[in-house]
């Protein structure tokens, strides 16, 4: 039995979302860990989120902005209350599994350690059917990986916990309050930078997928938030582009990638044609050289597929 049980504060910021708001209150207070506050952060929503708060009566603390706020900011906001040593945040959206901090907290005893990820389910909002895991059954890099970070951003937001002391005691070096989609991202790629990164390789949280998710409704946000985040993160390593040039090529091929998409879903096939070039110039490789081919011919239907499908059934996929 460790003798290690800091204050864990658990935040949940919310715009609205109440549709998801009590099963996640529900997962936050249902952790068999049980030294942890609660902290729920209304952004001048317009929905009744209070009457969903009052509910619970001592067993949160509620708060509500006056005016509304970038994510950015709002997550600030809240962070400025937590008394925590370690800080989780959990969208109003989403849902922990009751073991979650009983198995992530132990590990920051190692102080060397910044955050520690894990496993999530991803499932669908209309039927509960997961369509993915986090990890997809293959462990993720976890220690020193900013490297890997750059290359691909896969830690799920749901499944991670952070020591509050990493990020300091100055909120302007906290979350970017110019940002709506990328706040998690920009955080995690300057702890990685700087700390340790563990891997818990089970499922200890569930990201729920609905139309109204932010990563989803503003692809194009999301690439321009990627493309902000260079001068910040040349703030710690002003040596980037010499030390990390190869995954950084491989990080600004996907902010391509995301604008490419983005054009695509609104019928500018110019543009997307130029941003993929973009992507191939990066990272050549033959699937991008053939979606510059295809882009300009092919329905919307089928440039979806081709996101997904490999080289060997690109040709069957556009035949089709």
């Amino acid at each position: 039995m460790t003798s290690y049980t800091p204050l864990v504060s658990i935040i949940i910021n919310t715009h609205n979302s109440i549709e998801y708001l009590n099963a996640a209150i529900d997962s936050a207070l249902q952790q068999t860990y049980p030294h942890v506050e609660l902290i729920v952060y209304d952004n001048a929503s317009v929905k009744d989120v209070k009457r969903i708060t009052d509910q619970y009566k001592n067993k949160l603390t509620y708060y509500r902005s006056d005016n509304f706020l970038t994510l950015g900011e709002a997550r600030n906001n809240a962070l400025k209350l937590a008394k925590g040593d370690l800080i989780d945040f959990l969208d109003a959206d989403d849902l922990f599994l009751p073991n979650k901090l009983e198995k992530q907290v132990p590990l920051f005893e190692d102080p060397t350690i910044g955050l520690v990820f894990s496993n999530s389910e991803h499932f669908q909002e209309m039927d509960g059917n997961i369509f993915s895991t986090m990890s997809n059954n293959t462990p993720p890099p976890d220690g020193k990986i900013f490297g890997n970070l750059l290359k691909k951003y896969y830690i799920s937001w749901d499944s991670a916990i952070f020591r509050k002391s990493v990020i300091g005691n100055d909120p302007v070096q906290w979350f970017n309050e110019q940002f709506n989609i990328c706040t998690d991202y920009d955080l995690f790629l300057r702890v990685s930078y700087f700390h340790k990164i563990v891997y818990v390789d089970e499922i200890l949280s569930k990201w729920r997928s609905h139309e109204h998710n932010w990563s989803k409704a503003y692809s194009l946000s999301e690439a321009v938030e990627r493309m902000m985040m260079i001068p910040r993160i040349l703030r710690y390593e002003p040596m980037l582009f010499e030390k990390y040039s190869k995954q950084l090529h491989i990080y600004l091929a996907n902010i391509y990638s995301a604008q490419s998409n983005y054009f695509w879903q609104k019928s500018f096939k110019k543009e997307a044609v130029l941003c993929t070039v973009h992507v191939f110039c990066y990272v050549p490789r033959l699937s991008t050289l053939i979606k510059i081919i295809v882009i300009p011919f092919c329905s919307h239907r089928t440039f979806e597929r081709l996101r997904r499908l490999d080289i060997k059934t690109l040709w069957s996929c556009y035949k089709g």
